[in-house]
């Protein structure tokens, strides 16, 4: 079922490709169709998933996820891999962005090819 809800997302948007390719590094962007979902959970959901994780997390934690409400999202492209080290510090040197000193460690341990870690978005 949900094979053919995704399906039916493409189809409803024939005029955008399903893969394109990133003008700049040539990394792979697969098409993500517009579509709704449930985000977050109730209470009740999240105190039964405390439950099981409780010696790591508090409640509160988990309870940031409530209330469970519907969200509508266009449409979008995600890059088909996780962005490499190697990309990321590619991405820092040209724009100057200060990401921190973690990944750099990251990079070190475990290979420019490996995925970027110990990033934030914000």
């Amino acid at each position: 079922m949900l094979l053919f809800l995704v399906a039916l997302c493409w189809l409803s948007q024939p005029s955008s490709p399903i893969t394109v390719y990133h003008e700049v590094d040539g990394t792979q962007l697969m098409l993500v169709p517009a579509g709704d979902f449930q985000m977050g959970s109730s209470p009740k959901v999240a105190e039964a998933a405390w439950q099981k994780v409780k010696q790591d997390m508090s409640l509160e934690d988990l309870l940031v996820e409530t209330p469970g409400h519907p969200v509508q999202v266009s449409s979008f492209y995600l890059g088909r891999t996780e962005v490499t080290c190697a990309q990321f510090r590619a991405f820092v040197q040209a724009t100057g962005y200060d990401a921190g000193e973690g990944w750099k460690t990251a990079a070190a341990q475990w290979g420019e090819q490996s995925p970027v870690v110990s990033v934030s978005w914000n």
